[in-house]
């Protein structure tokens, strides 16, 4: 779809050679960051389209026990993403958070993005804001349809903006699974690329950065 060209877009534009000191031998043009990990499905995906997962965390023992059985996990990090370090990040292109629906799904209780699990959205942004010059250009987000309708799509709203403040233009797309499986599964899925309203990042005064 027009939605998902311009994702492929948007990594095709972020700076390549910021990650020299973390590049591997072989075809990889980027570097991610995958958080809310679980077994790897995300992990899965990235590399088939040549994209390098440099780090992974998730703050599920199980689940980890899982992804260690699929991939190389030495950059895989075991805790609450609240308690995480920017410093200890390392550089990347593309930062990706399926953060826990339990609080934004109809199926669930509705508290909404400040209560509970989903109140884990806001680590990732602490994370992102004190990485401060080392963003990574793009962030992909994905949760459940019930986030549009989450204390009246006033919880949508607050996290566009918390990411409009640190510094990316962003947008939504649904995409139902059905299009590519024979399973129909709905999703929200959130682009944010470093840069407002038309502006690199080098272009934006360091007010903008701290």
């Amino acid at each position: 779809s027009r939605k998902l060209t311009q994702l492929s877009l948007a990594l095709d534009s972020t700076d390549h050679g910021k990650n020299s000191d973390h590049e591997s031998a072989g075809p990889t043009r980027f570097a991610a960051a995958e958080f809310f990990a679980g077994i790897g499905l995300v992990r899965l995906a990235l590399e088939q389209e040549g994209i390098r997962v440099a780090f992974a965390n998730d703050i599920d023992p199980d689940k980890q026990h899982l992804y260690e059985q699929n991939f190389d996990a030495r950059d895989f990090c075991l805790g609450d993403i609240h308690e995480l370090a920017a410093k200890d990040l390392p550089d990347c292109d593309l930062f990706t958070a399926s953060f826990p629906c339990n609080d934004l799904s109809i199926a669930g209780s509705m508290k909404g993005l400040n209560a509970g699990q989903s109140s884990a959205f806001w680590g990732l942004v602490d994370l992102v804001k004190g990485l401060k010059s080392r963003r990574p250009s793009v962030v992909l987000l994905e949760n459940v349809p019930g986030f549009l309708m989450s204390d009246e799509g006033r919880d949508l709203e607050k996290a566009l903006l918390a990411l409009n403040e640190l510094g990316y233009a962003v947008d939504a797309i649904m995409v139902d699974a059905s299009n590519f499986v024979p399973q129909s599964r709905l999703r929200l899925f959130i682009v944010a690329k470093l840069g407002v309203a038309g502006r690199s990042y080098a272009e934006m005064p360091p007010s903008e950065l701290r």
